[in-house]
């Protein structure tokens, strides 16, 4: 904890040090608790694919903490201490660019500890793969059987 109210600091934040603290805590919480559920629905879904980006559990989170963040910021400067620097816009873009790398690392952890899983599930999908492409090979060659041995009617 000392170590972050040294970086805020850094930055210039003089007022309030605990609140910009406890705010980037539960927003990096959120971004981090986002990426593991999102991981762990990937991981347990029926699907043999992932969803896509937008309609994730961690995109929608990550989206909520920075609006959030953005919101804090804002109430901070305007209405907590009345001015704002070029530091402490440096420091508040950079805790918007941490979310996501957060949710990541939430993500792979999860990914980390269900490897078994992930790789049962891939096997599946190439599996499921091999099935398709047997079944339409074979479908193919009898279908050019049947053509081969049936002669035009003669007239």
């Amino acid at each position: 904890m000392d170590s972050f109210l040294e970086l805020l600091v850094a930055f210039g934040f003089k007022e309030l040090k605990e609140w910009i603290i406890a705010i980037c805590s539960f927003m990096f919480m959120l971004s981090f608790l986002g990426g593991m559920i999102s991981a762990l629905f990937v991981i347990n879904s029926k699907l043999l694919r992932p969803p896509k980006l937008t309609t994730r559990i961690s995109f929608r989170m990550f989206i909520l903490s920075e609006v959030m963040l953005i919101f804090a910021a804002i109430y901070y400067h305007i209405f907590m201490v009345g001015h704002i620097s070029g530091a402490h816009v440096v420091y508040w873009i950079a805790a918007a660019m941490i979310m996501p790398l957060v949710a990541i690392i939430g993500a792979q952890i999860m990914y980390i500890i269900f490897s078994g899983k992930v790789r049962a599930k891939k096997k599946a999908v190439r599996d499921n793969a091999r099935k398709i492409r047997n079944e339409r090979t074979t479908t193919m060659e009898d279908g050019h059987a049947k053509v081969a041995k049936t002669k035009p009617k003669k007239k």
